[in-house]
């Protein structure tokens, strides 16, 4: 952990506040009427204390091993936080320059990053089993864990939490897209779209290169352009704050109303700088085992966005569903991996979307292998409405397997080659 420094020893040129949390705000965080409940900004507030203390030095293992305890809190609320809103977290942090109290004072604000409105303010104190290390301010000069440059590029700020674990213990592919879906609502509102417009998937590519796990926090940027069919493109990065290691690349392509389309400017300064991400096409081949139904379910009220289609991190966990029916189909269920000691995860997805899925509509997902490697396979899921059987959305993914004990790539399993070679 980063060495404290005394009150006489803290610099002159601290910041008075910065930014410790960027989000959008879900449907499924909001009442009926669209405002977000309570516990939501409690939540913001927390993600903010997280981050903070991320960037100041303490590792996931010391908080995990030392867990904070919340000593006070007061909340005053300015105005409704509400759907779709992007909303930024600013601290400062206060210390007793008479040395009575060793605990800092948290002082956050939750602001529109749209209209600059203030959501909601707070101050908190919180201990640990030892005295908060709160470092060299910016918190940037803090230590190996500290947080990157925090510019205008920032579009999200997200810490994940148990809450967002899958099976083998890390978060879920889900939590990543649904970060990629809101970094393209946030850039939409950096140009001026309302809250209220309706963004409308096109494709989507995304590549997983690395793990994230409870208690990690992460940033994307991202970059903009125009498309030949008019199309909007957002090409973005998210990052892992503890390491700066890039965690995945994704390439959304959007539409929005005919007038926004035609009126959108391009020439916002968080969106200036290109990013260098170019995500190939995955090859599709003949079909070498299915196709067979993996899922069958209805889109249910928790499942929509407030146009009332199925939010990304819904659809993706019905595209994980049928993913791991696959894997137990060909024999790679969980207890048989953790019994080799393999695990599989999806590096590279890719999805073609043709129709709006919205609540109610009863789903299938067809599944098939399209191709198989020396550690990976190549799948397809095809997300249909089960009325009539149009196809909806069709996803193209690569699952690659790995040894849980050293993360190198590791062959196919041949249990599962055996059920491919009899298929």
């Amino acid at each position: 952990m980063a060495t404290s420094l005394s009150q006489s020893e803290k610099r002159d040129d601290q910041p008075e506040d910065f930014p410790v949390a960027i989000n959008v705000i879900q449907s499924v965080e909001c009442d009926e009427s669209g405002v977000a409940y309570p516990h939501v900004i409690t939540r913001l507030l927390e993600d903010g204390i997280m981050t903070l203390l991320s960037m100041s030095g303490s590792s996931r293992a010391e908080l995990k091993t030392s867990p904070v305890t919340l000593d006070a809190l007061t909340i005053g609320n300015h105005q409704p936080c509400v759907a779709n809103q992007t909303v930024a977290v600013y601290c400062k942090v206060q210390i007793d320059p008479q040395g009575q109290n060793p605990h800092p004072t948290f002082q956050l604000r939750i602001v529109c990053t749209q209209s600059g409105n203030l959501i909601a303010d707070s101050n908190i104190q919180i201990s640990r089993g030892d005295i908060l290390d709160i470092a060299v301010w910016p918190p940037s000069q803090a230590s190996e864990n500290s947080m990157p440059d925090i510019d205008g590029k920032v579009i999200l700020m997200c810490r994940f939490t148990a809450q967002h674990r899958g099976q083998a213990g890390h978060i879920n592919i889900q939590n990543f897209a649904q970060s990629a879906q809101d970094a393209c609502r946030h850039v939409a509102t950096l140009l001026g779209v309302p809250r209220t417009e309706q963004i409308t998937p096109v494709s989507e590519k995304i590549r997983f290169r690395a793990e994230m796990h409870p208690g990690d926090i992460a940033i994307v940027r991202c970059a903009l352009q125009h498309t030949e069919q008019r199309h909007w493109m957002v090409s973005g990065e998210m990052i892992r704050v503890r390491d700066n290691a890039t965690v995945c690349q994704f390439q959304k392509t959007f539409q929005l109303g005919k007038e926004q389309n035609s009126a959108l400017p391009i020439d916002h300064p968080s969106l200036l700088e290109k990013l260098p991400i170019d995500l190939n096409d995955i090859p599709v081949a003949e079909t070498i085992w299915g196709p067979r139904e993996t899922y069958r379910g209805t889109v249910e009220p928790l499942e929509v966005d407030m146009h009332l289609n199925l939010s990304t991190r819904a659809l993706w966990d019905k595209l994980t569903r049928a993913l791991w029916s696959v894997q137990n189909a060909l024999g790679a269920n969980r207890d048989v991996m953790i019994e080799h000691k393999l695990a599989g995860g999806a590096s590279m997805f890719q999805l073609q979307f043709h129709e709006p899925i919205k609540l109610g509509t009863p789903v299938v997902i067809n599944s098939r292998v399209h191709g198989c490697g020396t550690s990976s396979l190549r799948m397809q899921h095809e997300v249909s409405d089960a009325r009539d059987n149009k196809v909806l959305v069709v996803a193209n993914y690569v699952l690659t397997f790995f040894d849980r004990t050293t993360g190198k790539r590791a062959p196919v399993p041949t249990f599962m080659l055996k059920q491919l070679n009899a298929a």
